[in-house]
């Protein structure tokens, strides 16, 4: 049962993820009608930026293995 609740909990925490990620695609799309192919990047370090913060604070999280 754990493990399944581990499950979902991941699976929603990802799904944030993905859903801040195309949100802000699309209000970059929808105000000044470019694609920002940069979008990516920028996640990629915020994600890089939240392990290093974790890792220095000993704040544990969620690992997808």
């Amino acid at each position: 049962m754990a493990n399944f609740l581990q499950t979902v909990a991941t699976g929603l925490l990802l799904g944030g993820v993905l859903a801040l990620l195309s949100s802000g695609l699309t209000l970059i799309f929808g105000v000044m009608r470019v694609v920002n192919f940069a979008q990516g990047e920028l996640v990629m370090l915020g994600m890089y930026a939240m392990v290093f913060v974790a890792n220095v604070t000993g704040f544990a999280y969620p690992q997808l293995a």
